[in-house]
């Protein structure tokens, strides 16, 4: 089995994921594959070629059918694009856009986030003329009609190029990194312009290449994710950034690599009901992937599922669940499902799909997954994992089949033993029958002959004189049989 290959390569892409289908945009192509078994890609429709733009999925609160991906900024060779367009996934249709002010227009290096609660999208960093240096330019651009354009101050936001931006509740964004010198998480709102988090970082986050997703827990925690994908094996850190009663972490170190090796974790456990820094799954690195990726682009989906596309042609997407802090086998969960003619039974080789989402850690998310089908539902079976049991549970196993077998060899000589036993008592005790001269056959007369008392106390017995010792031979291997 292999992974599905789209017909233009990955190359500078941007992604998103929505309705269980990523969506991944370049300037050549506009291309989509659902996240279920036997999947392959489509080629959609494209809309205006840029590149280096940033891909924004919008999900409009109480209107899912306006969910939507749009292209923030890049440069076009069209000199009338005004750096914002528009894919509504209901429709399929493309739409070029014209903000109030052209702040979009081949604007490069920048990062941009939708802001559910005021339906804008956040735009910060970044220049127009194709320079690469560090601005605090900070916009936001109204979702709808007439798509007004609001500048802000950014007195407390440090300079930065390409910065990490992400969502960090409904009406807020985080931005993370962006320089060699910059440790803290900046917070943004469309009331509150830029505040800061509390929250700092032990080391910044300096390399542009490096991708981050935040995953909320359930006991008010806030958990980063960052993925370096140019080392192989490919390397992912979990960052504490708020703890679990909603302190800010000053010094935010990466978590430690540390796994419990007395629990199959995580995918043959059962799923936990809800998430906290307490009772974090532990790091499986089981199917980390050893390829390594430039330019790629990062997607997440409510249920915390992140797949990372492009970057390498052979080896073209892989997946992580962050909510069980695992890698995913992307090659079994999109490959068709293959029967195995050999056995005769039918039975399907297990090539398992993206489970069903947990509750929405917001109501983007919300609104996002109602969108879901019932189709797409059941086409996506529960995922599995087809790593092996931990070490502990292999050696576990190990002993105490051993110790079955030996406590079942040692019942059989037992058995054995005992059967031995008792023949010789019987040929001894026809022996005595012989030598009293009493007949073993019945006389002529038709009557039995006339039996031979015996106490069960008679030192004479040979049952007698060896059943108190039967259990010291057999423990000694003195027993003479």
């Amino acid at each position: 089995m292999s992974l599905p290959q789209p017909a233009v390569p990955l190359e500078d892409s941007c992604s998103t994921l929505f309705n269980n289908t990523l969506y991944t945009y370049t300037s050549q192509a506009f291309q989509s594959l659902p996240i279920v078994q036997g999947a392959i890609w489509a080629d959609l429709s494209m809309g205006v070629a840029v590149s280096g733009g940033v891909c924004v999925k919008s999900t409009p609160p109480n209107n899912t059918a306006a969910a939507a991906l749009w292209i923030v900024g890049g440069q076009s060779n069209d000199t009338n694009y005004q750096g914002l367009q528009r894919y509504t996934f209901a429709d399929e249709k493309w739409e070029t856009l014209t903000p109030s002010t052209a702040v979009t227009q081949n604007r490069l290096y920048h990062n941009a986030v939708y802001l559910n609660s005021s339906d804008s999208i956040l735009i910060y960093a970044g220049t127009q003329d194709g320079s690469k240096q560090a601005t605090s330019q900070t916009f936001t651009i109204q979702a709808s009609e007439p798509y007004s354009v609001l500048a802000y101050e950014a007195f407390l936001a440090p300079p930065a190029i390409s910065p990490l931006l992400i969502p960090w509740s409904e009406s807020e964004a985080v931005y993370i990194g962006g320089s060699d010198t910059n440790t803290k998480a900046m917070l943004f709102s469309a009331t509150s312009s830029w505040e800061d988090s509390n929250s700092t970082l032990a080391v910044p986050i300096s390399d542009s290449s490096i991708k981050a997703v935040i995953i909320n827990g359930d006991d008010s925690s806030k958990s980063m994710y960052t993925f370096d994908m140019s080392v192989s094996p490919n390397k992912v850190n979990r960052t504490i950034l708020v703890d679990g009663n909603g302190n800010p972490v000053q010094n935010a170190q990466a978590q430690p690599h540390k796994r419990d090796l007395w629990e199959e974790r995580p995918a043959k456990r059962v799923r936990r009901s809800t998430l906290t820094v307490a009772d974090w799954p532990a790091y499986n690195d089981t199917l980390a992937p050893s390829s390594t990726r430039t330019a790629y682009s990062i997607a997440r989906d409510q249920s915390g599922l992140v797949v990372i596309s492009g970057g390498n042609e052979s080896d073209v997407l892989c997946m992580f669940k962050a909510r069980d802090n695992c890698w995913v086998n992307a090659t079994q969960v999109l490959s068709k499902a293959q029967t195995d003619q050999a056995s005769g039974l039918g039975s399907a080789v297990s090539a398992a799909s993206v489970p069903s989402t947990t509750p929405s850690e917001t109501t983007a998310a919300s609104a996002s997954s109602a969108a879901v089908s019932a189709a797409s539902a059941t086409s996506a079976p529960s995922m599995g994992n087809n790593s092996d049991p931990p070490v502990p549970v292999k050696v576990l196993g190990a002993v105490l089949g051993s110790i079955l077998g030996f406590a079942l060899l040692f019942l059989g000589i037992l058995f054995l033993l005992r059967w031995r036993q008792k023949r010789r008592y019987y040929a001894d005790l026809g022996h005595q029958r012989r030598s009293s001269g009493i007949p073993d056959e019945k006389d002529a007369m038709g009557f039995p002959g006339p039996r031979i008392a015996t106490n069960e106390h008679d030192e004479t017995s040979p049952w007698s004189r060896n059943q108190c010792f039967t259990g010291i031979f057999l423990i000694n291997g003195n027993f003479d049989g």
